[in-house]
């Protein structure tokens, strides 16, 4: 007899996204079908191009000598807007983990580069922030 062929599992497609002047690359599920606004020339939102629902957004801030992620931790402890924070790691660079107390939104912030991100909504989610790249 012939041997029957073990079928592919299905994997989601996806898109990579990456931008320069932000310092970063991910991938994201194609079924965001997303798009990209730079509402501030700190902030880039990620948001579905038929809905315009958001899917999370990044800010980044230049940071001044001193700054760390200790010094964050403790804003970020002492912000009563804030509850749960964590230590976690992005691609096995140490961020924090904590959620706004009001919007409920999960967010990660780390250090690279002498810059701070925040990253929040879905980018969050493990299949996405896994593959989180500086560059």
């Amino acid at each position: 007899t012939t041997p029957t062929p073990t079928p592919t599992p299905d994997t989601e497609a996806s898109a990579t996204f990456s931008d320069a002047t932000y310092g970063f690359s991910v991938t994201l599920p194609t079924t965001w079908d997303f798009d990209v606004a730079r509402p501030t020339s700190t902030r880039m939102v990620f948001f579905n191009k038929l809905s315009g629902i958001s899917y999370g957004q990044v800010d980044r801030y230049e940071l001044g000598n001193g700054v760390d992620l200790d010094a964050i931790e403790q804003q970020l402890t002492n912000s009563p807007e804030v509850s749960t924070v964590e230590r976690t790691t992005v691609n096995t660079i140490p961020a924090l983990r904590y959620t706004n107390s009001k919007s409920k939104v999960m967010t990660l912030a780390t250090i690279k580069n002498n810059r701070l991100y925040y990253i929040s909504g879905q980018l969050t989610n493990s299949d996405v922030i896994g593959t989180w790249k500086f560059n």
